[in-house]
């Protein structure tokens, strides 16, 4: 199961488990997120300013999902709970950055 290389994604949140799910969406959906290729090897990114911020979800930082796993109905899930934040090189990050996320 994959998401087939979208162009954007929906995102949703369950806030009792700390997951966030992903699911392939038309990039003019009201509520779409861009995927961008942002590094070597497969990687993916995801702004998510408006998401953390509709969630409370705290970060100054990139996050990173090591294990994102594929739900029975082909939703793409990710732990928040367990997600490391990536230190940026020599830049301070501002609150006014976008949040994002990446996962492989």
């Amino acid at each position: 199961v994959a998401l087939q290389r979208p162009a954007a994604v929906e995102i949703f949140y369950d806030e009792c488990e700390g997951l966030i799910g992903l699911v392939p969406a038309h990039i003019e959906a009201p509520d779409a997120c861009a995927v961008r290729d942002r590094a070597k090897g497969g990687a993916k990114w995801i702004s998510m300013k408006r998401f953390c911020t509709r969630f409370n979800l705290k970060t100054d930082r990139t996050i990173f999902f090591r294990n994102p796993a594929f739900d029975p109905d082909g939703t793409l899930v990710l732990n928040y709970r367990q997600a490391t934040a990536l230190q940026m090189p020599t830049t301070e990050i501002s609150s006014t950055q976008p949040a994002e996320l990446g996962f492989r």
